[in-house]
């Protein structure tokens, strides 16, 4: 999807806009389902107890979704250090591969970056 994404010295303008609206389609869908079941969880919530908490449920989905992101963010920091990526100086290209600094073979992971390439 990355590669997708880029803009390509010869790829005319128009595809890439349209590949953008895309992806924003379908990100929207991604949103909207899940924002769509809270009036419905809250209307049931209110109907077993009588309590409207649509703001309690509002605010736990917001927070879960925020902690998710922080996760996620986590998580690639943690794969991209065990494949020994290499953090570059503004103007300055690192180029390190994990097989020429550790000696182990490379992960899967590495597969995915610009170490493998180099």
């Amino acid at each position: 999807a990355l590669v997708g994404a880029t803009l390509l010295v010869s790829e005319p303008r128009w595809s890439v806009y349209a590949r953008v609206v895309t992806m924003g389609f379908f990100y929207a869908g991604t949103q909207l389902f899940p924002f769509a079941m809270i009036p419905d969880a809250a209307r049931a919530a209110e109907a077993r107890t009588g309590v409207r908490r649509e703001g309690v449920l509002s605010g736990l989905f917001t927070a879960a979704e925020k902690a998710g992101m922080a996760v996620g963010a986590l998580l690639a920091g943690v794969a991209l250090s065990m494949s020994g990526f290499v953090e570059s100086a503004p103007g300055v290209i690192a180029v390190t591969a994990v097989s020429r600094v550790s000696g182990h073979p490379p992960l899967l992971f590495e597969v995915m970056t610009w170490n493998s390439i180099i």
